[in-house]
């Protein structure tokens, strides 16, 4: 299977980009903030919060013009919003990544694994994780 990136709408009215992140993985496990940008219409948007909880197996972080996949070639198509990027958040169905743990890395956890793509100007998240995220417009972390 190509690897191929398809949008994923975690809530109602995404931005068409966000600015930067925060990622904090404990005890309760992954959460992810997303926080806004400038936007050109000045139109104001909160800060995604993604909490993955202890279903994250895995993520990884890479500045956004470094990531192994990023580029035309990836099939990731610019926000309609933002020419700059892709969608914000995004689900990567026959991904690479995914495909390169073996069998026993996987054994603890249950059910299938989902590789969400997270993309701020700043940076790209990769996440792999075994149910969808709960997510909530929130304030940025302390």
């Amino acid at each position: 299977m190509v690897q191929a990136y398809r949008s994923w709408e975690p809530l109602p009215d995404l931005p068409p980009f966000f600015g930067d992140y925060e990622l904090r993985d404990g005890a309760n496990g992954l959460t992810v903030w997303l926080r806004p940008g400038v936007y050109p219409d000045g139109r104001e948007y909160g800060t995604l919060r993604l909490s993955f909880g202890r279903s994250a197996l895995a993520y990884r972080v890479h500045e956004e013009h470094t990531h192994p996949r990023f580029g035309k070639e990836s099939g990731v198509e610019a926000s309609p919003g933002w020419a700059w990027g892709p969608h914000p958040c995004m689900v990567v169905e026959g991904s690479e990544w995914v495909a390169g743990f073996s069998d026993s890395q996987l054994l603890g956890f249950r059910g299938s694994f989902t590789h969400y793509f997270l993309y701020t100007l700043s940076n790209t998240i990769d996440v792999l994780a075994n149910r969808e995220p709960s997510a909530a417009w929130a304030e940025p972390p302390a």
